[in-house]
């Protein structure tokens, strides 16, 4: 078979995930680069939403995990394959065999879940608990610090990880849009680690102090990254809240705060939802404070909001922003599936940012106060180079889709059925 060049230069470079170190020249004035990087997505089925040169989450999942030697970490909001499964066999099926043939061939199996959906989604959490070899916890994070644990990320033997929006459910491999970022990079993975092992020791009964002590201090620097999409990108390791990192931990918030503020031409927004205001109704204006001042200095802002953003409480703050000089908000719609309706799915989920298509954000967290001042998140920064580029291909891909509506400030909506 004739493989098209394009596609075979990105085999070639993605082959060499599981080989050897590489070293080529980084951004001006970087390091070389130590670590590979590739963009992956979930296009929901039935739908023209995604990018064939893009990997797709169940693959490389699939891939991380049978590349698996000796440790396995995995942090998710919850898990859960779907009820009819043993019929209609689903992606995450293998996924999770791939785990319990890890287990049994060795490889130290560590799955963290939030403690919010232990009584939802019981079953899958139990029977990997049962397995020699797999270890879960729960982590409830509202006597700590108020929030709740919504990561999203895998990682293997401490060098290659996957960070993004999916959750380890099987609606997230087929009928959600999703992105993500598999990184192989030792230096990017010991962060990741180091706010594990703080959660870890959380679940399972230490004190935040005496686990922060065991998570020990990471160097919180940043880490030059090769890609199939063009020059290298430094990448920076980010996580909230700050009152629960490991010591030189840099927070999310700061980052995206900067990165907003130093904005001149664009500004790129996809979020599974906006909604910047506190519980008690005040307003909450950390990142809409430098959005606003971006676009009354003439930057332009598309900001893209999944359709479940149409409910009341949150569409009216969608509907003021859209009001604003040099904002327009869209949302995007994904049509209920063929097979019938599917709860809580048919979603746009993504959280990516991408400044001046040279800064980029790719993370766990929707804008709202509490995924940044309680919960817990991560992503990473990235800075110049080709994977900002691509990200900001992607989001345009995106918005000029025929899933997506210009927010009408005028208009009445009617948010679409979740569940």
């Amino acid at each position: 078979m004739v493989i098209p060049e394009r596609r075979r230069s990105r085999a070639l470079f993605f082959g060499l995930f599981v080989g050897l170190p590489l070293a080529c020249a980084g951004p001006r004035g970087a390091a070389p680069a130590d670590g590979l990087a590739e963009w992956v997505e979930t296009r929901p089925v039935e739908t023209s939403l995604g990018s064939s040169d893009l990997g797709e989450t169940h693959v490389r999942w699939l891939e991380l995990i049978d590349g698996a030697r000796r440790r396995m970490d995995l942090c998710h909001f919850y898990a859960s394959d779907s009820p009819d499964a043993a019929a209609a066999p689903t992606r995450l099926g293998p996924i999770t065999d791939a785990l319990v043939r890890a287990a049994r061939r060795g490889v130290e199996v560590r799955f963290l879940l939030a403690e919010t959906f232990r009584e939802t989604y019981p079953d899958l959490a139990a029977q990997l608990d049962r397995e020699p070899g797999i270890e879960v916890r729960f982590l409830d994070l509202r006597p700590v610090t108020g929030g709740v644990m919504h990561t999203k990320w895998m990682s293997v033997d401490g060098t290659r990880a996957y960070i993004g929006s999916a959750n380890y459910d099987w609606r997230a491999l087929e009928h959600i849009q999703e992105l993500g970022i598999v990184v192989e990079s030792a230096a990017l993975v010991e962060p990741l680690t180091a706010v594990f092992e703080l959660d870890w020791a959380i679940a399972g009964g230490a004190d935040p102090a005496s686990a922060r002590a065991l998570a020990g201090a990471v160097r919180g620097a940043p880490v030059a990254l090769r890609s199939p999409y063009g020059e290298p990108t430094l990448a920076t390791f980010v996580a909230s809240p700050a009152a629960l990192l490991p010591e030189g931990q840099p927070h999310d918030l700061p980052a995206l705060v900067a990165a907003l503020s130093g904005a001149r031409e664009r500004i790129q927004l996809q979020l599974l939802t906006y909604r910047l205001a506190n519980r008690d109704g005040t307003a909450y204006d950390a990142l809409e404070a430098p959005l606003l001042t971006a676009a009354a200095r003439g930057v332009r802002v598309q900001l893209l909001v999944a359709d479940w953003g149409k409910r009341p409480g949150t569409v009216d703050g969608l509907k003021a922003l859209a009001r604003v000089p040099n904002v327009e908000v869209r949302f995007v719609s994904i049509p209920v599936a063929s097979t019938g309706f599917v709860p809580f799915s048919r979603v746009a989920h993504a959280k990516c940012l991408v400044v001046d298509g040279a800064t980029a954000w790719i993370g766990t967290s929707n804008w709202e106060a509490s995924y940044f001042e309680s919960g817990r998140n991560v992503g990473f920064l990235l800075e110049g180079g080709g994977l900002p580029t691509r990200l900001a291909d992607w989001f345009q891909a995106n918005w000029d889709s025929p899933y997506t509506e210009t927010v009408d400030p005028d208009a009445a909506y009617t948010a679409p059925r979740r569940e």
